[in-house]
């Protein structure tokens, strides 16, 4: 996602100062995020499908 090593804490070294924070820059759209987690062939799972796994998860069901 072309991070650099100041991406990850947001912070840059300055010379004339303390540390300041960076601004985050956008690599992308929030649409490139869409269907990130899709598999060829996986089930289509509804939102009420995934808070019941979460829930059992939770609860040490799983």
């Amino acid at each position: 996602m072309g991070t650099r090593e100041t991406d990850r804490n947001g912070t840059d070294k300055l010379p004339d100062r303390d540390d300041a924070f960076a601004e985050a820059k956008p690599a992308g759209s929030i649409s490139d995020v869409f269907g990130l987690l899709k598999r060829k062939g996986g089930p289509v799972l509804t939102t009420e499908e995934i808070n019941g796994i979460a829930a059992k998860g939770w609860a040490g069901e799983l």
